[in-house]
C-alpha cells in the first residue's frame, strides 16, 4: 500500500473515525464511508493498520468489528453513509440491522429438504411453494408407477430429475431467503433517514 495512493482527508458523515498507518506514517482520520472507498480500491486489507481515532493501540483492519464487515462486504450502502440524521452512531446502526425481523435461511433450507416447497411457503412464496410440491408429488407418482412396471431407465432417468429439481429449489430457497432478509435490513435502514 504506497503513500501516496491514500486519499487526503475529507470530512465525512459518520461519528466514527478511523486513521491508517503506512510504513512509519498515520493517515487520517477516515470516516467508515471514505474507509469504504479505500477497501474498493484495493488501497485497504484485512493486514492494514488502523486505529480508531482517540485510542493509541493499532491493529489489524480485520479485528475491528465495522471495518471486518465492511472488508467482507457484509455493510450495505446506508451503514456505510453513516444513517444520516437517524441519530445513531454506524456501530448501532449495524447491530440493529442484523437483528432485523428475518426468517431463518437455515429453517427455509431444512424445510425445503424435508417437504419440497414448504420452504417457499415459510418464506411467504405461496404460489410457487404449492407449484413445487404439486412437481414433486407428480414426479414421486412416475417414480412409483415406472417402479411397479419394472421400467428401469424411465425409473432412474426420474430419479435423476427429481434429484437435479431438489438441488435447485434448495439453492433458490436459500437465494430467495437471503434476498429477503437483506431486503428486510435495507428498508430499515432507509426508514432511519430524514
Amino acid at each position: 500500500m504506497p503513500e501516496e495512493e491514500l486519499p487526503p482527508r475529507i470530512d465525512g458523515d459518520s461519528t466514527e473515525t478511523w486513521r491508517v498507518r503506512v510504513g512509519d506514517k498515520s493517515y487520517g482520520p477516515y470516516t467508515l464511508r471514505q474507509m469504504h472507498d479505500l477497501v474498493s480500491d484495493g488501497r485497504l486489507a484485512t493486514n492494514s493498520r488502523v486505529s480508531k481515532t482517540g485510542l493509541s493501540s493499532w491493529t489489524d483492519a480485520a479485528n475491528d468489528p465495522n471495518l471486518r464487515q465492511l472488508l467482507s462486504g457484509a455493510l450495505p450502502h446506508e451503514i456505510i453513509s453513516g444513517g444520516q440524521g437517524s441519530g445513531l452512531s454506524t456501530a448501532e446502526l449495524v447491530i440493529r440491522a442484523q437483528h432485523m425481523d428475518t426468517k431463518s435461511t437455515l429453517l427455509a433450507v431444512i424445510f425445503s429438504i424435508v417437504l419440497p416447497g414448504s420452504g417457499y411457503i415459510y418464506l411467504g412464496k405461496i404460489g410457487r411453494g404449492t407449484f413445487v410440491f404439486v412437481v414433486f408429488a407428480v414426479l414421486l407418482s412416475v417414480i412409483a408407477i415406472l417402479d411397479l412396471f419394472f421400467i428401469w431407465i424411465g425409473l432412474i432417468i426420474a430419479i435423476i430429475i427429481r434429484i437435479i429439481l431438489h438441488f435447485f429449489v434448495l439453492h433458490d430457497v436459500y437465494q430467495i431467503a437471503f434476498r429477503q432478509n437483506n431486503a428486510n435490513q435495507w428498508a430499515w435502514l432507509k426508514s432511519q433517514e430524514p
